[in-house]
């Protein structure tokens, strides 16, 4: 292999393992923002709708709910018009929304860029261009069943500490995601057990696609020793 073809190899290879991981993370940070139906599912175990009409002395029904969280997140996802259906909502709740916007279209992007660029590889690889190094999803798997694994051991110990500081590092300076609910109703239906099913959701997502990149890797270095047997 000349020195040309092994760098162009070595970068390949760490690209491929690159968008791997950030493909695995990203995509199971998606699947509770995108995957609507997993709120609508926790609705009643969480007893949401009870809980806003005990707060605000309200007749919310569930599709006053619902109606609310689409809206936000419609509005996080999609650009659309801010609003929160029938529920009150203030310019600084809104404006920790538009935060949220920025870090919704970037773990989007990443996701997409991401996979693009293992399509691209896997086009490459079957047409014999180059082939990235046999270890690389082996790699990529460990590397990403262990974010999950240490952020949600830590969270375990103490998940407020842990949502306190996640705010913290998301939204450096700023305190509006520190919401009044007497200004900003949405939160009344966005309860802290909703978040932690969230990370659940996502650590099972995670670890999940960890697991497919493990076996094969594991596959792909048993067809490689069979091939040279």
């Amino acid at each position: 292999m000349s020195k040309k073809r092994k760098a162009l190899f070595v970068v390949v290879s760490i690209i491929y393992t690159m968008s791997l991981v950030v493909f695995a993370i990203t995509l199971s940070i998606n699947l509770p923002i995108y995957f609507r139906p997993f709120y609508y599912m926790l609705m009643g175990p969480l007893h949401v709708v009870d809980d806003l009409n005990n707060w605000t002395g309200g007749s919310f029904t569930r599709n006053d709910v619902i109606e609310a969280y689409n809206e936000v997140l419609n509005f996080c996802c999609f650009f659309t018009k801010f609003g929160t259906g029938k529920l009150a909502w203030s310019e600084e709740g809104m404006n920790h929304f538009k935060d949220c916007q920025g870090l919704f279209l970037l773990d989007t992007v990443l996701m997409l860029v991401s996979g693009a660029l293992i399509g691209g590889i896997h086009i490459l690889k079957k047409k014999n261009i180059i082939t990235p190094y046999k270890h690389c999803h082996l790699i990529a798997g460990i590397s990403t069943i262990v974010l999950p694994l240490v952020i949600g051991g830590l969270a375990s110990i103490d998940f407020d500490k842990a949502f306190v500081i996640f705010h913290h590092i998301f939204f450096p300076g700023k305190e509006n995601w520190i919401f009044d609910q007497n200004k900003d109703q949405i939160i009344l239906v966005l309860p802290e057990n909703f978040f932690m099913a969230c990370a659940i959701f996502i650590g099972v997502g995670a670890i999940s696609i960890s697991t497919y990149y493990i076996i094969r890797g594991i596959l792909t270095i048993r067809k490689n020793k069979k091939a040279k047997a």
